[in-house]
């Protein structure tokens, strides 16, 4: 989980659900359809697209931007053209549809003036379906399984010895719905057959991993052929949720994981893709290589808990409010990844307060999955990884004290409406979730101060129950202010 080498690179691809170009002008982000460039047959919305600018210091003005929608035959069946604002900041623009699309595969274009010069012209491809396949990531970034949304709870394995029958019911009891396990994705791995069938008994679905398959991290072996045969095997496993196809992968890497995403989609389109970046500053160019975007950030004991957010939020951005965000935060102990037979220095093993404050910061910056890194590693006390219960009875209660609290609102980011608020607290996160008639409120301090969190919410409310800190109205019910305490965080429920 900790690449440390980033390379710098410049490309050029089309792809659905977004278009690049080489050091391009325009920049575009399907945003419905979202997925993969799938659209119901039903649908009767406005096709709608994200934009993004990149020097305009040489362009004319005013900029517009001309859409098309071509069937196969090139008839065009719907157009639109729509002014621009002069900046770099993401725009969006709408596709107006008259009427019902058949089914059929056809062209999104865009076509970017400047004053009335050509400047830019990209395409994308729109697959008008009956529908959808078994999962995907539905356009408010959630998952969406066999009809139902689902937000994944996961936890990190990946040594042997750590998905028997006895893991398996211990993860489930503490409220966890998701398993994500290296073991099974690499040259000479065993049969997954059995964890997926354990996992399954348990009511935990499965994140495979394919990671270790490119030329980048294991030059020696054929990874797509590899791949190949681990997605025929078990993409039909009724446990299987997604496809890890990225852990920290450098960007030298974006053509391989251009590769594994598109042989994922033609070989199992019923199941997406996830991947998880440490490299905030490069998120961006990562968007075109999966369907769901995960950060990993560890700052217990040695950076400010606020890196959290600071990630969070910058995966999100990269999003384009058109993939799934499935946020990775720390449980583990930091020194074991330093190096050498050393013991593990207490003041890196992340406390109840700490473990519970990541996965709060996690969710009100957007998460739609939250992924906890990792069930391995609370067996170690040495670099030397000599397996000891004794620190794992040790850790694992406020693991699972946390999962068990997390694991109660799971109905509510399923299946809650995300409500605009107006928060002032120095930075920290808040989201708002309307759910049954009651507003959960998602906050986190990450700081090492009591924080007055001023939020506005739309109507009118009353306070139902709170445990990050202390409340007082101040007018009319949609203004309200929490004194939360230093590290403090967890969900004010409103009615």
């Amino acid at each position: 989980m900790y690449q440390k080498v980033l390379l710098l690179l410049t490309f050029a691809i089309t792809l659905t659900r977004c278009s690049y170009a080489q050091q391009p002008l325009m920049q575009t982000f399907l945003q419905r359809p979202n997925y993969r460039g799938l659209l119901l047959n039903s649908n009767t919305q406005p096709l709608q697209a994200a934009i993004e600018l990149g020097d305009l210091t040489s362009v004319p003005s005013p900029l517009q931007v001309d859409q098309a929608l071509l069937n196969a035959s090139d008839v065009m069946v719907a157009s639109a053209s729509s002014a621009l604002q002069f900046t770099t900041a993401r725009q969006q623009v709408q596709l107006p549809l008259n009427a019902l699309l058949p089914n059929g595969d056809y062209q999104w274009t865009f076509t970017l003036k400047g004053n009335g010069q050509v400047l830019q012209t990209l395409s994308q491809p729109v697959h008008v379906v009956s529908n959808m396949p078994t999962t995907y990531i539905d356009e408010t970034g959630r998952v969406v399984r066999n009809g139902s949304h689902f937000f994944p709870f996961g936890i990190y394995l990946g040594e042997a010895g750590d998905d028997t029958d006895n893991d398996m019911e211990r993860i489930a009891d503490a409220g966890f719905n998701t398993v994500l396990n290296y073991r099974y994705g690499y040259v000479g791995a065993e049969d997954a057959t059995a964890f997926l069938d354990r996992a399954q008994n348990h009511d935990l679905s499965v994140i495979f991993s394919l990671k270790d398959l490119y030329q980048y991290n294991h030059p020696a072996i054929d990874g797509a052929a590899i791949s190949e045969d681990l997605i025929d095997d078990y993409k039909d496993h009724p446990a299987l949720l997604a496809w890890y196809i990225n852990d920290e992968a450098p960007l030298s890497a974006i053509p391989e994981l251009l590769s594994m995403y598109q042989r994922v989609q033609d070989l199992d389109p019923d199941h997406p893709t996830y991947s998880v970046h440490f490299q905030k500053d490069n998120y961006p160019q990562y968007f075109p290589t999966t369907d769901v975007f995960g950060s990993d950030w560890y700052p217990y004991g040695w950076s400010p808990w606020s890196g959290v957010t600071t990630y969070a939020r910058a995966a999100k951005t990269a999003t384009r409010d058109a993939l799934g965000m499935w946020t990775v935060t720390q449980i583990h102990n930091g020194t074991l990844y330093n190096g050498g037979n050393q013991p593990q220095n207490p003041v890196y093993t992340p406390t109840v307060t700490a473990m519970k404050n990541f996965a709060y910061q996690a969710i009100a910056s957007g998460a739609n999955g939250l992924i906890f890194y990792s069930y391995f590693d609370l067996w170690y006390d040495t670099t030397a990884r000599q397996k000891s219960q004794t620190a794992f009875d040790a850790r694992w209660p406020g693991v699972e004290q946390v999962a068990q609290e997390i694991s109660s609102y799971i109905p509510v980011l399923e299946d809650g409406q995300d409500i605009p608020i107006v928060v002032s607290a120095s930075g920290a996160p808040a989201r708002g979730i309307l759910y049954n008639n009651k507003m959960y409120l998602f906050i986190a301090n990450s700081t090492w101060s009591a924080l007055n969190f001023n939020v506005q919410i739309p109507g009118s409310w009353t306070l139902a129950a709170g445990n990050p800190g202390q409340t007082s109205p101040i007018t009319n019910g949609t203004q309200w202010i929490y004194a939360v305490p230093a590290n403090a965080s967890g969900v004010i429920v409103f009615e």
